[in-house]
């Protein structure tokens, strides 16, 4: 799989073999503070603005959300 994270919001999982289009969903505001993304093995975890989105990585589905006091100035691992 393929993850891609957009300026508007929008993260892609993308089969890396094909190209296809697996899932997507939109996350935060459009053009807010990001941070690349990082995932695990059942979660694709994306910084937007002061907010964190934990996302089913098999459907794209809102797992989890987490407002920081602060902005997160490095990716999630």
């Amino acid at each position: 799989r393929l993850y891609i994270q957009l300026r508007n919001g929008a993260v892609l999982a993308l089969n890396a073999d094909t190209g296809q289009t697996l899932w997507r969903a939109r996350v935060g505001q459009t053009y807010n503070v990001t941070q690349p993304l990082g995932f695990n093995f059942d979660t694709v975890f994306v910084v937007n603005g002061s907010r964190v989105f934990g996302l089913d990585r098999a459907t794209g589905g809102l797992k989890h959300e987490l407002v920081s006091p602060n902005i997160p100035t490095a990716p999630p691992v």
